[in-house]
């Protein structure tokens, strides 16, 4: 069999490895937003995601959106920070042709 069927795990030097079998596993990484750069500028929860208006990528600044694992506390995954990327775009561009 071909794939990942072990992992070893260990938190602390004063804990005892563990062995476990598996058939696959999931890895998900990034469970902190990387948005400290923003925050004294955008609103953010308690946690430090970028809040947006519910349905749209518009944050509390007009002309600024944010997209994907920054904002996203729920699904934070990449397929959904595509999804949501579009969103950021479209709603750019909607608010840039709206300057004209």
């Amino acid at each position: 069999m071909e794939g990942v069927t072990l992992v070893k795990k260990k938190g602390t030097p004063a804990e005892e490895m563990v062995k476990l079998k598996i058939d696959g596993f999931f890895l998900a990484i990034g469970h902190t937003p990387n948005s400290d750069l923003f925050k004294k500028y955008l609103a953010t929860d308690q946690v430090g995601y970028i809040k947006t208006i519910p349905g749209t990528s518009k944050t509390n600044i007009a002309g600024v959106f944010a997209a994907g694992d920054v904002q996203d506390p729920i699904y934070r995954q990449a397929v959904t920070a595509a999804g949501s990327g579009c969103m950021a775009a479209i709603d750019a561009e909607r608010y840039l042709s709206e300057l004209k």
